[in-house]
């Protein structure tokens, strides 16, 4: 019986994560822009070290650095997000296949 219940566990955890992609893939596609992003604003904060001198200047640096390459981040994010859908949907479609079986 646990391998029912973890085999059903990991269907509805697929699905749930099938539902997140399609969402975020759905933003992501940019359908009538250039670009995803639009004047990104990427903000790092580091809790260790923050009293230290220098911490303010380095993350202002590490956010500049990071708001010039989200652009880029976001076409990778679209393309892996969009193979892990296709993944998760094969695998339900050979699910469904092999249930219709004779």
């Amino acid at each position: 019986m646990s391998d029912m219940k973890t085999f059903a566990s990991r269907v509805a955890a697929s699905a749930n994560r099938a539902e997140h992609l399609r969402k975020a893939i759905e933003w992501l596609e940019p359908a009538s822009r250039d670009t995803i992003l639009h004047e990104p604003n990427v903000s790092v904060i580091q809790t260790w070290a923050n009293g230290m001198g220098g911490y303010y200047q380095a993350m202002e640096l590490l956010s500049a650095e990071m708001s010039d390459i989200a652009e880029d981040v976001a076409k990778a994010a679209l393309v892996k997000a969009k193979k892990e859908l296709a993944e998760i949907e094969d695998i339900f479609a050979r699910f469904i296949e092999q249930e219709n079986a004779p």
